[in-house]
């Protein structure tokens, strides 16, 4: 399976990978992932369905955007996988981040929402204290980079 790409001006450079025939399914990673995350899923899916398995920007193959990322600027770079795609009806996984990227989506683009998948994700407002430990965990990125962010998580996913 190849990557594509798009490029816009707040988007220098999405990949994503496209795969499969029907009705289109789009998986989006979440944080600090890449579309790889669905490796194990996407032979099976792609039987089923057309899924659009982007790099969400600043992940894996896909450059920063040229402005501060929020949820809202990946649902627009998700439209404009779409948009050239020629998709107009979508039914969107998210796994984490990619759930409240999705939830951003279906604000901006309701039109285009056949349904959405929220997977290890929540529809509620984040709490304070998880605000914070993400606050945290965007300083230590921007201190150390992202290999030592990785390094300080991994141990917290096991018990």
């Amino acid at each position: 399976m190849q990557f594509k790409n798009i490029q816009s001006s707040k988007f220098p450079d999405i990949h994503y990978r496209v795969m499969g025939k029907g009705n289109a399914l789009v998986l989006l990673h979440g944080f600090p992932e890449t579309g790889e995350l669905w490796s194990e899923v996407w032979d099976e899916l792609s039987k089923v369905f057309t899924l659009i398995i982007p790099d969400l920007p600043g992940s894996g193959k896909s450059k920063r955007c040229t402005e501060p990322l929020t949820m809202e600027l990946i649902a627009e770079s998700v439209k404009l996988i779409l948009d050239k795609e020629r998709i107009d009806s979508v039914v969107l996984a998210g796994h984490s981040m990619g759930g409240y990227a999705a939830l951003a989506f279906a604000e901006l683009y309701p039109e285009y929402l056949k349904g959405i998948i929220m997977v290890h994700s929540m529809a509620n407002e984040d709490s304070d204290e998880k605000k914070e430990q993400r606050r945290k965990s965007i300083a230590l990125i921007e201190k150390g980079g992202m290999d030592v962010f990785v390094r300080q998580m991994i141990p917290n996913l096991y018990s």
